[in-house]
């Protein structure tokens, strides 16, 4: 069994509690994290800031309280070598990011030549949100970087747990997170055609338009139950099975049966030994785009047939936080489980999705899954349950 010992984020100016608070009271805090609203921290000395991506330093940050709330060493190491060093064999790494290298590699390009330093290729070479980090915390089961755009957060999750059960890792810290300071990022992502052309973006509502883009850096650290068992440590929620599919379609469009997310949800209840009776909360990726969120329903009556679990769509809340949106929405539906707590039901919704009153009559959940997916094809499904 794989447990959720402690989860933490950073997104805006909004403490740990305010931004759960808003995420179960379907709140729109999408003001606060705007697309370009920075995210640092003094985690790192200046000498080491130096020599390290800006998305390192808020990784960090968020890895350090999440840490910290798990009850793990106080202790951090230099990156330059020096001083006391720690190690932790037992625990691994996964950092996933969909645009903030991108956007480091921007801001390379623009610093002239006399301006370059023997740790300027650090900044965008591809272990360069990793190796900060392995370093800084020592974690010394190994780190593995995760990049599926949207579907970034879930299918970092599933790669963390897969380390465990395969018994290489008895803890993994899961970090996510994403930047989007420069122009050419920001320009990109309005040609995509899939971000909203009015705020806020009100996702599975008839006047959505598209995603609306946030930033935001999220950590969750992962632990086999008997390790937090025996460091007394109880934790948030348990993660029961978690399944990746790829569409093989298009390049921008999911494909349009949602069949690679049915077999992802199938597989992940599988692991989880559960029926999907069981499932009471689904949390979706619900983006805004019209295709899509229709495409989710589509799917989830297939699942469900006529008895829908509990539904929420996350980035009405908070937008889209692009590589860490998976992560940030495990963090609230693993609180919410914890809190017994359910969102309301999302409100406004599009009458033609026909998503029917009768579906709100939950007030609390004990077993969750969570959809995320990416442009590209990739999809995922994860399940948690609330600790007994």
């Amino acid at each position: 069994m794989i447990n959720v010992a402690s989860w933490a984020v950073r997104y805006g100016d909004l403490d740990h509690s305010t931004l759960v608070d808003a995420g179960l009271a379907d709140g729109d805090v999408t003001d606060r994290a705007l697309l370009d609203n920075p995210i640092s921290s003094e985690t790192f000395g200046r000498s080491d800031k130096s020599k390290i991506p800006a998305a390192a330093i808020s990784a960090a940050a968020v890895l350090d309280s999440a840490w910290s709330k798990a009850g793990l060493s106080p202790a951090r190491n230099r990156l330059d070598g020096r001083g006391h060093r720690v190690r932790h064999a037992d625990t691994a790494l996964v950092v996933g990011s969909s645009l903030a290298l991108a956007d480091e590699a921007c801001h390379f390009v623009d610093t002239p030549r006399q301006r370059l330093s023997p740790y300027s290729l650090s900044k965008i070479r591809g272990n360069a949100l990793t190796a900060p980090l392995a370093i800084r915390f020592g974690l010394g089961a190994g780190s593995h970087t995760v990049s599926a755009a949207s579907a970034t957060g879930g299918h970092a999750l599933v790669s963390a747990a897969q380390l465990i059960r395969s018994g290489q890792a008895s803890r993994v810290a899961v970090v996510c997170l994403d930047q989007m300071r420069h122009e050419a990022i920001r320009g990109g992502l309005g040609a995509t055609g899939a971000s909203s052309a009015s705020y806020p973006s009100l996702p599975l509502s008839a006047e959505r338009s598209g995603m609306r883009p946030a930033t935001a850096a999220v950590a969750m650290i992962l632990e086999a139950d008997d390790s937090c068992r025996s460091r007394g440590h109880a934790g948030l929620a348990r993660w029961l099975g978690g399944c990746l599919r790829h569409d093989c379609h298009h390049l921008m469009a999911p494909l349009p049966s949602g069949k690679a997310l049915i077999e992802a949800s199938n597989a992940a209840l599988g692991q989880a030994q559960i029926a999907i009776e069981s499932i009471d909360w689904v949390s979706l990726h619900a983006t805004g785009t019209r295709v899509w969120d229709q495409l989710e329903i589509d799917v989830v009556r297939q699942l469900f047939g006529c008895q829908l679990p509990h539904l929420s769509a996350f980035k009405r809340t908070f937008g889209h936080t692009m590589g860490a949106a998976g992560l940030l929405e495990a963090g609230i539906v693993c609180e919410g489980l914890f809190q017994r707590r359910l969102p309301p039901w999302p409100e406004p919704t599009d009458p033609t999705l026909g998503l029917l009153p009768s579906s709100r009559q939950a007030t609390h959940a004990t077993h969750a899954m969570m959809w995320s997916a990416g442009m590209g094809g990739d999809v995922v499904a994860n399940i948690f349950a609330a600790l007994p």
